[in-house]
């Protein structure tokens, strides 16, 4: 979530619509005033809390570096006062405009533990979310006052990932990608691993096709999942080997899974084809990979792919 550059997009847009008559030449040098200082412009409540929003996410992310020098107990300590920071942030937030979606649905994701509670909490708060500024687009990311619901229907379709709700999981992603083509926040990622999951083979080859360029390192993991679950393991095979030359460290996040914080409250974004990418998609992929019986046992049977795990884990300095 790119919270500081929304909150000069959501300003500089109110303001345009106070002034009127902005032609589109005036609303880039408006766009530069407000990019100069942002606070001259907050003329809300909604604002002021966004921007509250904002300032704690960036607390947040400073707080989570420097954690590989922590032993496992300093590393709970350190992550439970963060997140108990982030959540009381996010009060205060919540507490000036009860319309600021993402500081609502970023509490449900810290405090709520339980799968279904968590879940029944983000529908209710979608009943109340704004929907934007209601004008018919082709990409309602083109909307920045859309984004917080946008965010919050992809953080249930997870949720519903993370429940095994695989055929609801679905039908949220595809309207997502229906709703917003761009796909800013990854829906098709989470798409492409439910389908592998319901085994759907021409869902997934469709999918490949309306982003061909894109993901292919959940298209290709996912397809060897789905082959995997169809018995055709030489294409399995093939799929794997595909995944495991696209991404740098891929065998290696497979194999050693690795701890991925919680996505608040969304995925953060990686380089593609790097490690963080890798363990991005294990992160994604845990659920089904641990509702598919027998996987886990056949990767770590594919020497070439454990060869090719042991020398990322060398190379990089963690070990084997």
């Amino acid at each position: 979530m790119r919270a500081h550059e929304e909150l000069i997009l959501r300003c500089a847009q109110k303001r345009r619509k106070k002034i009127g008559g902005l032609s589109d030449e005036g609303f880039e040098e408006l766009l530069l005033a407000v990019r100069e200082n942002p606070a001259n412009f907050i003329d809300d409540r909604e604002e002021e809390a966004f921007a509250r929003l904002g300032a704690a996410l960036d607390r947040y992310h400073a707080s989570c570096t420097n954690d590989d020098a922590l032993d496992d107990t300093e590393f709970k300590l350190r992550h439970d006062k963060r997140l108990k920071a982030l959540s009381s942030s996010c009060k205060e937030a919540a507490a000036i405009s009860p319309e600021c979606t993402d500081a609502r649905l970023l509490i449900i994701l810290v405090e709520e533990s339980d799968s279904d509670k968590r879940l029944d909490d983000m529908y209710e708060l979608a009943k109340s979310a704004p929907t934007g500024d209601n004008k018919h687009r082709p990409d309602a990311w083109d909307d920045v006052f859309a984004h917080p619901r946008l965010r919050l229907r992809d953080a249930i379709a997870r949720a519903l990932v993370e429940s095994s709700r695989y055929r609801m999981a679905q039908q949220t992603c595809e309207q997502l990608l229906s709703d917003s083509p761009s796909d800013a926040l990854g829906a098709r990622r989470t798409l492409a691993l439910v389908l592998a999951r319901l085994e759907d083979e021409e869902g997934l080859n469709d999918l490949d096709g309306r982003y061909p360029d894109q993901d292919n390192l959940w298209i290709n993991f996912g397809r060897a999942m789905l082959l995997y679950k169809l018995g055709r393991m030489y294409p399995a095979q093939r799929a794997l080997r595909g995944f495991d030359k696209l991404s740098r460290g891929g065998a290696y996040a497979l194999l050693r899974p690795v701890f991925v914080e919680p996505y608040l409250p969304d995925r953060p974004q990686t380089k593609p084809g790097s490690f963080d990418e890798a363990i991005q998609l294990m992160h994604d992929a845990e659920t089904i990979i641990d509702d598919t019986p027998g996987f886990v046992d056949w990767t770590q049977g594919l020497d070439w792919l454990v060869a090719s795990a042991k020398s990322f884990g060398r190379e990089s300095g963690y070990g084997w």
